[in-house]
């Protein structure tokens, strides 16, 4: 089967085009959503949704319930909900595989505290978990290899923590590999599979291209062996390590302090425990007239027609969105067919993987009014947060290249579009969240070039507000 991956890395070329591209929509979504003309209260249609018997929910929602008839660029929110769960305790087994960088930056309070964060997760694990413990610095050593978490075995995985010490390089890759052979040598079939990976540094031994480690992270993730990434302080490549953790359908965490680990760790051993669904993908098939150009801040793999989309693993009572940038030849007035929509998921509590099938449409129109009188403001929500994140990301891009002009540029425009869109749907409070978070990322660089250690504080702290903004 032939598949070509879209890679989220951007050439110079790219960056300008994107920026373009970010003034071009600026003013063809102003004169869309901002209407000088009669109020008109947002009017969502019942969304597209399909609901499984464990209680999984996928929906799909335009911007607007109309789209007015040409060629033009639209967009469209797919949302997840994993159900709740009034049994927490009843969690399922883990088999986890801490990946710990030991190489020479590491060295001192960095990798003391890491080895404390390890001590501390494996104390927390149950019987029924297993627990492998890796350390990498040029080489790869298995300190301790997977093995049920006895309070026997605890015990011998905390003197291997012990015994681990700082030398060489990052090979990031070979503490990968490592770590999903552990756990693809010892399967637990109802177990949630993970790797925890930590660094402190760019990758420079083994596989150390971006493009090369995040396809590395998705062919893991693809085995049912998701990654999560744990960046400690301020010299780690936070691009690499997010797109890690994306294409490893897990989860990205910044530590400014080392100290701040062994919170992380709790955080991502609640999730391992409140993990619903795993395996979870979107398969999207795009009707004549639609070309799917982004799915904002996911990895796609185009497969003939189809578009798929890799999803974290989800967790009780938890929403994912992914948004999807359109671009749609509305020739006709009338209903038109947008997407058939599959999520592919596994629950935790059965081995056998499900799907749910939803379709997504909308109505051409010449009306611009009908557009307006349409919107649909649970979607805008989610669109225009994740377009924040976007432009965000894309400011750091140019902040971190020295263009502190046009990393302001695109977070100003970004500002004053968001909160026009938010005020046409009479949604303060959103105004408000993007506008701060605009804001905020426009302050952070305006204190310090990047190199500095207060620009490498700035870029690593917005990129991660970013990536909350955006799942």
């Amino acid at each position: 089967m032939n598949t070509a991956r879209v890679s989220a890395r951007m050439t110079p070329a790219r960056k300008t085009s994107a920026i373009l591209l970010l003034a071009g929509l600026v003013a063809g979504s102003a004169t869309l959503f901002t209407h000088t003309g009669s109020a008109f209260d947002p009017i969502a249609d019942t969304p597209n949704t399909a609901r499984d018997p464990s209680g999984l929910q996928i929906s799909a929602r335009m911007q607007s319930s109309h789209l007015l008839r040409g060629t033009g660029d639209s967009y469209m929110a797919v949302t997840i909900e994993a159900p709740t769960t009034e049994k927490p305790h009843n969690r399922p087994p883990v088999n986890v595989a801490i990946v710990i960088d030991r190489s020479g930056s590491m060295s001192g309070q960095k990798l003391r505290h890491a080895k404390q964060a390890a001590r501390q997760l494996v104390n927390q694990l149950h019987p029924s978990d297993r627990v492998a413990i890796i350390a990498y610095g040029s080489d790869v050593d298995v300190a301790f290899r997977s093995a049920r978490a006895t309070q026997t075995t605890k015990s011998a995985a905390y003197r291997a923590i012990d015994s681990i010490y700082d030398d060489g390089g990052t090979n990031l890759s070979g503490g990968l590999l490592a770590g999903h052979d552990q756990i693809a040598r010892n399967p637990e079939p109802a177990s949630v599979e993970r790797i925890v990976l930590i660094s402190d540094g760019h990758a420079n031994a083994g596989i150390v291209g971006f493009d090369q480690l995040a396809l590395l992270a998705s062919q893991t993730a693809e085995r049912g062996i998701s990654i999560t990434t744990v960046g400690v302080g301020l010299d780690f490549d936070e691009r690499m390590m997010t797109q890690i953790a994306v294409s490893g359908r897990g989860h990205y965490y910044f530590a400014e302090s080392s100290l701040m680990l062994a919170d992380l760790f709790r955080q991502e051993l609640d999730k391992l425990s409140a993990t619903v669904a795993t395996h979870v993908q979107l398969t999207l098939s795009p009707k004549p007239g639609v070309q799917i150009a982004d799915a904002f801040g996911y990895p796609m793999e185009h497969t003939g027609s189809q578009v798929l989309v890799p999803v974290a693993d989800l967790h009780a009572g938890e929403t994912r969105k992914v948004v999807l940038h359109l671009r749609v030849d509305a020739k006709t007035p009338g209903e038109m067919a947008i997407a058939d929509i599959a999520i592919s998921f596994r629950p935790t509590e059965s081995l056998a993987q499900r799907t749910l099938h939803i379709a997504a449409r909308t109505a051409v129109t010449d009306n611009r009014d009908t557009v307006l009188a349409g919107r649909d403001r649970e979607a805008i929500r989610h669109i225009e947060r994740a377009r924040t994140a976007k432009a965000i990301n894309l400011a750091t891009e140019r902040y971190e290249a020295g263009d502190s002009a046009g990393a302001m540029q695109v977070l100003r425009a970004r500002r004053k579009e968001a909160q026009s869109i938010a005020s046409s749907v009479n949604d303060a409070a959103l105004g408000a969240e993007l506008g701060k978070a605009a804001d905020n990322a426009d302050n952070a660089f305006q204190i310090a070039p990047a190199a500095s250690k207060a620009g490498k504080r700035a870029r690593k702290k917005t990129r991660a507000k970013a990536y909350r903004l955006m799942y």
